[in-house]
């Protein structure tokens, strides 16, 4: 049973007593439309943990992926050569058709929770060659 609760025009729920806001978001990082995957829907919450230097690999995302920073900083680098500096306490919905890499820039340990709102069985993300623009720097010197 599905149970669905409507709020009165111009009114908010006061859900909890406590909480921090960390906003409304519409857009992706890169100002995509935040848009879903038809085929069902799952949610899948991980911890991603990376050692300073490390980097991801280019990628994109075939969902929604929600990305709040637990500790450390990440520096993410976009096709066209953009470039977003994330620190512990920001979060953001990051690009899904936007080819990007993420950096761990600090001098610690990084930890981002990463939520993918995705659809069931479709992959999270797909691995991309380098952007062309992008071929002949480093993630340092972007």
């Amino acid at each position: 049973m599905v149970h669905q609760f409507k709020i009165p025009d111009g009114e908010q729920a006061v859900l909890y007593g406590n909480a921090e806001d960390l906003g409304f978001h519409r857009f992706t990082v890169a100002g995509e439309f935040l848009s879903f995957p038809a085929t069902g829907c799952a949610i899948h919450p991980l911890v991603v943990s990376m050692m300073p230097g490390e980097v991801t690999g280019w990628h994109q995302h075939h969902c929604p992926v929600f990305c709040y920073v637990l500790e450390g900083e990440i520096r993410v680098t976009y096709q066209g050569g953009q470039t977003r500096l994330f620190r512990q306490g920001e979060c953001m919905v990051e690009a899904m058709r936007v080819t990007h890499q993420g950096e761990n820039t600090g001098q610690s340990l990084a930890r981002i929770l990463t939520v993918f709102l995705n659809g069931d069985g479709l992959p999270e993300k797909a691995v991309m060659p380098e952007p062309a623009e992008l071929e002949h720097c480093s993630p340092a010197s972007c």
